[in-house]
């Protein structure tokens, strides 16, 4: 796999990192009481998804595929099983922050 299409890999990641952040802070938006709880919910969505950032970006996107057309077939198909958990893990931070809410004013 060529360097440009490594990077396009990361840069793809990046777009989907961009999105789970924008599923943390779509989740809370829609709240009307914004209390201790949701912001502590809200903080601890964005430092998960900053540190799987940095985790991903400092063990994986550094590596180098060996040549060949197998290998570098093998490194793509492994970037789409991170991009699918990491698309799933943004798009559940609203719903997870909503049950939050909903449990929260549930116990008052």
């Amino acid at each position: 796999m060529s360097s440009s299409m490594m990077e396009r890999m990361g840069l793809i990641t990046i777009i989907v990192f961009g999105e789970a952040i924008l599923g943390v802070t779509s989740g809370v938006t829609g709240m009307e009481d914004m209390n201790a709880l949701i912001w502590a919910n809200f903080g601890l969505g964005i430092l998960v998804v900053f540190m799987l950032w940095w985790i991903f970006f400092a063990l994986i996107a550094d590596r180098e595929s060996k040549r060949g057309f197998l290998t570098g077939q093998t490194m793509l198909i492994l970037f789409i099983p991170v991009l699918a958990s990491l698309g799933m893990t943004g798009a559940s931070f609203p719903g997870v922050i909503e049950g939050l809410a909903s449990a929260d004013n549930a116990i008052y």
